[in-house]
């Protein structure tokens, strides 16, 4: 065998050696990106029923909020129609005065309450269902442990 094909044959070999390479190496980016998508669709879909819970909590808050809102508009409309000023003595002092007060107040106590409880109803279904999906991310993220290359 002459020097320049033993040359040319240790060429070849070594770009043979090189294309294995790249092509292990473009099939474990492949493969690790699978495993990625793969895990992304599971805890998409795992989230789902709680996203939904969260959505329509949301959605009963922001009806709920508004019918209160129309309370705190009431409740000042009432207490505007109730407040008296007597401006006093030129000079003087004058003076705020409030028929009905036990009305004044029970017409804000209403709306207080309503966005109290309303408000606690939704923190608390927002509270339960992240837990829950803590929990899915939480399994998630074993899963993708077992699946993923080692090194990703």
């Amino acid at each position: 065998m002459r020097p320049h094909s033993l040359a040319a044959a240790t060429a070849t070999t070594t770009q043979d050696a090189i294309r294995s390479d790249v092509k292990n190496f473009v099939d474990s980016v492949g493969d690790a990106a699978q495993a990625v998508r793969h895990t992304a669709e599971v805890q998409h879909k795992l989230d789902a029923p709680m996203d939904r819970n969260i959505d329509q909590a949301t959605r009963a808050f922001m009806k709920k909020k508004m019918a209160i809102n129309k309370g705190y508009a009431e409740a000042v409309k009432f207490e505007i129609k109730n407040t008296h000023f007597d401006a006093g003595k030129t000079g003087g002092e004058g003076h705020l005065n409030w028929t009905n007060k036990q009305q004044i107040v029970n017409h804000w106590k209403s709306p207080i309450v309503a966005d109290r409880k309303a408000r606690e109803q939704w923190m608390n279904t927002v509270k339960r269902n992240m837990e829950e999906k803590r929990k899915v991310h939480q399994m998630v993220k074993a899963e993708a442990k077992k699946v993923w290359p080692a090194k990703f």
